[in-house]
This record gives C-alpha cells, structure tokens and sequence, in this order.
C-alpha cells in the first residue's frame, strides 16, 4: 500500500465545499476513490490466495498442542470474538453496499 499524496487541508475542503461544483467534483472524487479500493481489495485477494495454499485445515498434520485447560478456554473465547466480528464487518460491509447501490 503506497501512502496517500493527497493534501489533507481543512482550508482546502471547506473552499471545495464552497465550489459551485462540489458535486460535480465529489462524484469524480468518489469514482477514483472506488477504483483505488478495487485495486486494495484485488491486491489483498491475491494475497489471501497465495497465502491460503500455505495453510492447513484446523489439526490436519503437524504437531498436537496440548494446552492446560485454562489457556485452551481463552483460545475458543478469543476464537468464538475473532468470528463474530468477522461476521459483524462482513454485514456492515453488505449494509454498506447496499445503501450506495
């Protein structure tokens, strides 16, 4: 990810908010922008895709773990948290969508 080469000015949003045009310019902003997120998000699904081929499934092979009970509740509580709020980003993501479309 490259960082951004944007002017970050108040000065300058509240002059583009006062543009008899502002909308005409917002929806151009918004197509870069939506473009920019595509190629984000296209970068990171080939990554996932050649990351996922390094994975294994959940205790096929490799060595077994035993942790003391204790440690291993920890491990599903923080597991059952991570799933949930995947679940919780991907309906906002969907809700989002949604309401732009």
């Amino acid at each position: 990810l490259e960082p951004c080469t944007k002017v970050h000015s108040e000065f300058l949003r509240s002059q583009f908010e006062a543009h008899p045009q502002t909308d005409k310019y917002r929806c151009e902003y918004e197509d870069m922008f939506v473009s920019y997120l595509e190629k984000v998000v296209g970068d990171c699904d080939k990554f996932i895709a050649r990351e996922r081929i390094k994975c294994r499934e959940k205790g096929a092979g490799g060595k077994q773990v035993r942790l003391p009970t204790a440690e291993q509740e920890r491990i599903d509580e923080l597991e059952a948290k991570y799933a949930k709020m995947i679940k919780e980003a991907e309906e906002m993501a969907e809700e989002s969508v949604s309401k732009s479309g």
